[in-house]
């Protein structure tokens, strides 16, 4: 507090503290005083009258809360110092506190007479005075009427909390440092598991354990960003209620805010792995492989989002994710086919699986790749081959003949499939706070004065 006071007095700046319940010394540090217990105004004003208005008007007794200033104070022992301590603050916090009341009755009571008694005060009275004259002779009119109140508008807001959340972002290691650490090891654990695979028939099924493992694997580890999430989370509760802004600005931003990171770990993941693994040799394959993994990255974040807004609790939402993505695996029609799922997964879940298109879009990189058949002396051409195609007289399998096997849809269909469950998870997530929460509107600025502060019946604001 007191580093705060010399950085306001330095920089000529106005700082504004709401504190539980100051200590002596914090106090001393403070120029203005507002008590609110239960939000209602009961004193507001320099210390040095606090101090007098309570001691006439409010206690009984002489109460020893504000003591001298710092520049007027004069060395005391140290029981003297410890006795001024515990006589100090603590005398108007006993007197004001109602936290612990047991009888509702008497705490009503209470408040109402401090209510009454700050009304009637001259501490009061002084401080409707200073403001009227500082209304009515400022060179520059200051209006409180709510129509000539300049709010921040909706393309301020975003760009506010936009940079906000990218400092909080790479200040927190946990939210994307630990998860980029993580994807970069996975990815030098594929590579060297899957390292350099011939494009032979019988490492078709490899490639095709890798499309699937690096998709779903990563889907599936988006449960590390719960924590900071859940963190933003009730941060979001705590600024809509006070009416600072909507559910709308806060989407936007979380979710752009995560596109860099995404984008990044899907890069890194990709430049290892594909490599490594000796997928088609192609800049083109190899930047469809980067935005099939982007896209599954997003798409996994926003379930992510979803479900800890649903459930607010880390263990729960981990634990729901976690089946979830599951369930994702097992419907997705690569461990077991589509045609043979119970018809109950197939057309509940199948389809609305995002891995299921993001494993057949990468899968496609097969399309435009041939595969060399094993040798076989026995055979009338030299070869065996493992998958029947119009290259099998050549000792070659046309990739497209493996494509078939999981019946994979169009690039440009499985894109907009993937896109569409996005933005149905953000709909979804948006909607649920805009009926369920309720919207908090800036009151007019007349009952703030008069319930809050005090001051507003005089003022006629």
């Amino acid at each position: 507090m007191k580093y705060l006071k010399e950085l306001a007095q330095s920089r000529n700046l106005l700082v504004i503290a709401a504190i539980r319940q100051p200590s002596k010394a914090v106090v001393d540090q403070i120029d203005s005083f507002m008590l609110l217990p239960k939000g209602l105004t009961v004193c507001w004003g320099p210390i040095n009258e606090i101090r007098k208005y309570f001691e006439t008007d409010v206690a009984p007794t002489p109460l020893r809360t504000f003591g001298p200033s710092a520049s007027s104070r004069q060395p005391m022992s140290n029981s003297a110092a410890r006795n001024s301590r515990n006589t100090g603050m603590e005398d108007v916090m006993e007197y004001i506190n109602i936290d612990f009341c047991l009888d509702p009755t008497k705490t009503n009571v209470q408040m109402e007479r401090l209510r009454k008694t700050w009304h009637r005060s001259e501490v009061r009275a002084h401080l409707l005075f200073e403001i009227k004259e500082i209304t009515t002779t400022a060179s520059v009119p200051r209006s409180l009427a709510k129509n000539d109140m300049v709010s921040a508008t909706f393309p301020t807001i975003p760009r506010a909390l936009a940079y906000r959340s990218f400092i909080k972002s790479y200040r927190d290691f946990v939210a994307y440092g630990v998860r980029i650490a993580m994807y970069f090891a996975l990815a030098l654990l594929m590579g060297t598991v899957w390292l350099r695979l011939p494009p032979t028939d019988t490492n078709i099924q490899a490639f095709t354990n890798a499309i699937f493992f690096g998709g779903a694997f990563m889907s599936f580890m988006a449960v590390t960003y719960i924590p900071a999430y859940l963190e933003d989370h009730a941060l979001l509760e705590k600024e809509r209620a006070n009416g600072l802004y909507g559910a709308a600005p806060f989407l936007i931003v979380n979710f752009c805010t995560s596109l860099p990171y995404l984008f990044l770990i899907a890069v890194l993941f990709s430049s290892v792995v594909y490599w490594l693994s000796n997928f088609r040799p192609s800049a083109l394959a190899f930047l469809t492989w980067i935005m099939w993994l982007f896209l599954d990255l997003v798409a996994a974040e926003s379930l992510v989002v979803l479900i800890s807004s649903a459930i607010p609790v880390f263990v729960i939402a981990l634990a729901t994710t976690a089946f979830v993505n599951g369930l994702w695996m097992c419907a997705g029609g690569f461990l077991l086919p589509k045609d043979t799922l119970n018809p109950f997964w197939r057309y509940a879940f199948h389809y609305i699986d995002y891995q299921a298109y993001v494993f057949k879009g990468m899968i496609n990189e097969f399309g435009r790749r041939n595969f060399e058949c094993s040798e076989d002396v026995a055979a009338p051409n030299g070869c065996s081959c493992l998958v029947n195609s119009e290259l099998a007289d050549q000792c070659l399998i046309a990739g497209d003949a493996v494509l078939r096997q999981y019946d994979i849809v169009s690039i440009a269909s499985a894109l907009g499939l993937v896109l569409c469950w996005v933005s149905s998870f953000s709909s979804v997530w948006w909607a649920g706070w805009y009926f369920t929460a309720k919207d908090h509107e800036l009151t007019d600025t007349s009952l703030i004065a008069e319930e809050y502060m005090g001051v507003g019946a005089d003022l006629q604001v």
